[in-house]
């Protein structure tokens, strides 16, 4: 579809919308693929993290996620906040314990489904390699630009095109909507 939202977070439901098509119906799966995703990488993260922190630390940690976070309101919908945070989250458990090729793949998968979060990526890589001194911090960053142009290219024919060009958002009389704006600039312009 030709969206302005990008569909590498949304490709993983295929399966359930398959499954879907066998048993129940697809509508009923699809409507669990937060649920799921949220679970697998609850289950992910312990697996990561186990042995590496306490146990009653861990278990606090995870219980504190599984309720009070932004993500457990997100589970009613299909969006892309809940696929993009749990494999961030993995991906930057994976790469702290040293699991590079992992890590890189759930990061750039993670970021390239929400590129706005490109920007903290690029902050905590860009630590990462002055800490350590390793240019392998950048493996990420070029796999979610990469998935990302590539995801434009495929939807937009363009690379650089993601869908968001002229798009203001709502107007309202709020003082940084598009109708104030553009008013503004329409008086500044025939005023003298």
């Amino acid at each position: 579809p030709d969206t302005k939202y990008p569909l590498i977070g949304s490709l993983p439901s295929i399966p359930l919308m398959l499954l879907g098509r066998v048993i129940a119906s697809p509508e009923l799966w699809v409507s669990r693929y937060n649920v799921i995703i949220y679970a697998a990488g609850l289950a992910v993260l312990y697996l990561l993290l186990r042995g590496r922190l306490a146990s009653d630390v861990l278990g606090a940690f995870l219980l504190l996620l599984g309720t009070t976070a932004m993500l457990p309101n997100s589970l009613t919908g299909f969006g892309a906040e809940t696929f993009s945070a749990m494999a961030v989250a993995t991906g930057l458990a994976a790469w702290s314990i040293g699991r590079w090729k992992t890590a890189t793949v759930l990061l750039g998968v993670g970021v390239a489904n929400q590129p706005a979060s490109f920007v903290g990526l690029a902050l905590a890589m860009g630590w990462w390699a002055w800490r350590v001194k390793r240019v392998r911090a950048l493996a990420p960053l070029v796999l979610s630009a990469g998935l990302w142009m590539l995801d434009n290219t495929v939807r937009h024919k363009s690379a650089l095109s993601s869908g968001y060009e002229n798009d203001h958002g709502y107007q309202t009389l709020l003082p940084r909507s598009e109708e104030r704006r553009v008013g503004k600039e329409c008086r500044s312009r025939w005023s003298p």
